[in-house]
């Protein structure tokens, strides 16, 4: 049988320019494709690739992309104040700290790490729906509000553990 090595999913975005200074900011390393449709976004094991797809409505959008990371909340402080929306982590019944991101073209990524086998004993917070996506794209380029009470603080669900590229 062939052995799967990795998988690398696509996010449609409308503007691959200002989609890959946001992919930057958030610490990603990106390198556009010839003929200014397609790019990569590399940070450590993990690849992302943007499509250019004309007229995509964040409000409609279905995906969402799932990182493992060594610590949600480390990675929370470091995207905070940065591009899209973020919703802090908060801890699961299943032993995890999960958080997410929805970026400007409405991909979710949600991201999480094991919870420390000195915190387990701690109760888990009540699991609340999965964060809204934009319902319009926001204007790139034009400052959005930071107040406290704007960032939701919703857990993000699980998904099922996959192959990064």
């Amino acid at each position: 049988m062939v052995e799967f090595t990795s998988a690398v999913p696509i996010l449609p975005v409308e503007d691959l320019e200002s989609a890959l200074t946001d992919y930057s900011r958030l610490g990603f390393t990106v390198t556009p494709h010839e003929g200014g449709d397609y790019a990569y976004a590399r940070r450590g094991h993990v690849a992302l690739h943007l499509a250019k797809v004309p007229e995509t409505d964040p409000a409609r959008s279905q995906v969402a992309v799932y990182l493992y990371v060594d610590d949600a909340d480390a990675l929370c402080r470091e995207w905070e104040g940065g591009p899209g929306q973020l919703i802090a982590p908060t801890t699961t019944g299943y032993g995890m700290r999960e958080g997410a991101f929805i970026d400007g073209d409405g991909n979710l990524i949600r991201f999480g790490s094991a919870v420390p086998a000195e915190d387990e004993e701690a109760p888990a917070q009540k699991p609340a729906p999965a964060p809204k996506r934009p319902a319009r794209r926001p204007v790139r380029g034009q400052k959005k509000s930071r107040r406290a009470d704007d960032r939701k603080t919703e857990p993000a669900a699980s998904a099922t553990p996959g192959a990064s590229g």
